[in-house]
């Protein structure tokens, strides 16, 4: 109980005898100023009435000081004393909200047996009553079970309305299920008339409503925590609203990878690879939380699950875009290629994590950055076209003994590699052209499962970009220019002309493997592979038959120097020749040789009937012995330089 304050400290003064010594002063002084009525009493009297008053006054401001601090003790007492009873009073408080609400439900429950002992005592009324039993026992019985319907759904709406209104969702959760599920009044269904069911459903139908839309303002609240929004969205899903909730997660997750991108665009003045890392890795890691969500809301089984995989790959169309536009800011052509694989390496393996929640999203990525990728691939070969003519043209077609790297000797081990390196003879243009083949195919090796039939016919584009240059160079084409670049000098010696057949044969071993090499495993395209491959051996063949024939016909145009001087078989040595001089590898001459001289056997075969036709008719024996000499002699000759050759 509260402690009475305690008695004031402060009294007042006694100031009785000071009035009434005051107040016989003052009369003492009439007295006195009405015998007296000279000017300097008057002063002297005004100036006593001054100093009482003032003293008055101080001593008033004394007493209210005094007043106040006696107020200020007795304040901070009080608060002392009563604090505790105030503590112990609050506790009471909450104690006996509890109370009240057991005892609200108590009496709800006591409502409730009230109901039910009346409804009994009607019932056994009626039974007992024989002529009642008799006349209208159906029509009562309705009656009661009616009431008692009506009784029973006025107090779970009354509960209902109570607990929408104190937010208390979780209850009302409990009570929608229970009324879904073994409800007790689901069994009066078929006793009770149709409009008064109809009426609870509605009733019920209504408050569920009002429990969704709470439910939703919770989950569609901007600032909601994801601990709040999944139980809310479980709320809702338990109240039959699935296509709801998943419309507000998905919605909810949209919101936060929007402005998650938003506030990535601080990353944009990065390197672009950099920013797309950061972006894949907080989109894709976004959507993995939305999926894990997903199942935590519906299972690992869902009619929704559709609704799902389309948001999904909405989002990924939208990093795409994201991605199309950083990507293609890389404007440098010397490291970009590499940047932008990079890029896509990042993107993809990022993508394809989401796998393992049953979100296949790589097609839709592929789909989507696909031209871009192809129109930056077209970009960077025909940069790499242009590099290809200008480094040519400074060929003056000498070979030169260069190493072979790893890339191109791939089936055989490092170590035999290292005990014993292979070289191969190329030009200078011929060994940049390589060194540049090994460079793009590192870039772009990732990228051959995505793009695989464009990086072919970009390659193949530019071993062909190189094929026509050298076929310019050997037919004498100096029309050539490439842009910003000097004149493609013309293969004009023997020598320089076996340097570049011999230089395109070895191009093609080289790049037939690294090309067969990068697509070994993309199934789909062995076929095309196979037939583009086909085509680069018809070129390098059709070629070198080129220069035989052109070689043959210099030589065997003369007639006279072809039958008598014997200059084929001095072409021919200076051929064998080129073998001492490291200009081609023995094997590649060796057959070189022997297509000249079959190229030689099908230039008589051909020429030689037309020739002796033209002639007299008397020399046309002799004309015919001495091409057959020739024929023998020729055939002579090259076995003698084979021979010479193998003892190399």
């Amino acid at each position: 109980m509260e402690t009475s304050p305690p008695a004031s400290k402060f009294r007042f003064r006694d100031h009785g005898n000071d009035m009434e010594n005051g107040e016989s002063a003052i009369g003492d002084t009439t007295s006195e100023s009405t015998s007296v009525t000279s000017d300097e009493d008057s002063e002297i009297e005004s100036e006593e009435l001054a100093s009482m008053t003032a003293k008055g006054i101080n001593h008033l401001c004394l007493e209210l000081i005094e007043l106040k601090q006696a107020s200020d003790v007795d304040f901070q007492d009080n608060i002392i004393s009563n604090y505790s009873s105030f503590i112990r009073v609050f506790r009471e408080t909450e104690g006996i909200n509890n109370e009240v609400m057991q005892l609200k439900q108590h009496l709800l429950v006591q409502k409730q047996l009230v109901r039910n002992l009346m409804d009994g005592a009607c019932l056994k009324a009626v039974s007992d009553d024989p002529i009642d039993t008799v006349l209208d026992e159906s029509v009562l019985d309705d009656q009661n079970r009616t009431t008692f319907f009506k009784a029973c759904s006025v107090e779970v709406l009354e509960t209902l309305d109570n607990l929408l209104f104190e937010h208390r969702l979780e209850e009302a959760l409990e009570i929608f299920e229970i009324e879904d599920g073994d409800s007790p009044k689901v069994k009066f269904q078929e006793d009770i008339s149709p409009d008064v069911w109809m009426c609870y459903k509605s009733d019920m139908a209504e408050r569920r409503v009002m429990l969704a839309d709470k439910l939703t303002l919770v989950a569609d609240n901007a600032r909601v925590t994801a601990a709040e929004l999944q139980k809310s969205l479980v709320g809702l899903s338990r109240l039959g609203f699935d296509h709801l909730a998943t419309r507000l997660l998905l919605k909810y997750y949209d919101t936060r990878i929007t402005s998650g991108v938003n506030q990535l665009q601080s990353f944009a003045t990065f390197p672009p690879e950099i920013y797309i890392h950061n972006i894949a890795k907080y989109v894709f890691s976004m959507m993995s939380q939305a999926a894990r969500s997903f199942v935590v809301l519906h299972g690992e089984t869902s009619p929704y699950d559709s609704e799902l995989m389309k948001w999904a790959c909405e989002e990924t169309e939208t990093f795409s875009a994201c991605f199309n536009r950083n990507v293609a800011s890389i404007s440098q052509i010397s490291s970009g290629l590499s940047m932008v694989v990079n890029s896509v390496h990042v993107a993809m393996s990022y993508c394809l994590m989401l796998e393992s929640q049953k979100l296949v999203l790589q097609p839709c990525l592929i789909e989507n950055i696909l031209p871009c990728m192809e129109g930056i691939l077209k970009a960077h070969f025909d940069h790499f076209k242009k590099v290809i003519s200008i480094f040519t043209c400074s060929d003056i077609w000498v070979m030169g003994r260069y190493l072979v790297s790893g890339m191109l000797t791939k089936g055989s081990s490092s170590m035999a590699f290292e005990q014993h390196p292979e070289y191969c003879l190329l030009t200078n243009s011929g060994r940049k052209f390589v060194s540049l083949l090994q460079a793009v195919i590192e870039d772009v090796s990732s990228l051959v499962i995505i793009l695989g039939r464009s990086i072919l016919e970009e390659l193949m584009d530019l071993f062909t970009e190189y094929t026509l240059i050298l076929e310019k160079a050997l037919t004498n084409e100096t029309e050539y220019v490439v842009e910003g670049a000097s004149r493609i000098k013309v293969a004009e010696s023997l020598s320089e002309k076996v340097s570049v057949i011999a230089n395109l044969s070895t191009l093609e071993h080289f790049f037939s493997s690294m090309i067969r090499n990068l697509f070994k495993d993309i199934n789909q395209l062995k076929s095309v592979v196979n037939g583009r491959m086909e085509s680069v051996a018809s070129t390098c063949s059709r070629l070198r038959t080129h220069f035989c024939k052109q070689f043959i016909h210099r030589i065997m145009s003369n007639e006279a120097s072809c039958i008598g001087d014997h200059v084929l078989f001095l072409e021919l040595r200076k051929v064998e020749e080129l073998a001492e001089d490291n200009v081609a590898e023995f094997d590649w001459l060796v057959n070189l040789l022997t297509e000249l001289v079959q190229t030689t056997f099908d230039w008589i075969s051909i020429n030689g009937e037309t020739r002796i036709t033209h002639d007299n008719a008397d020399t046309t024996d002799q004309q015919s012995d001495r091409l057959t000499q020739v024929t023998i002699s020729t055939q002579q000759e090259c076995n003698i330089m084979s021979k010479n050759m193998a003892s190399l």
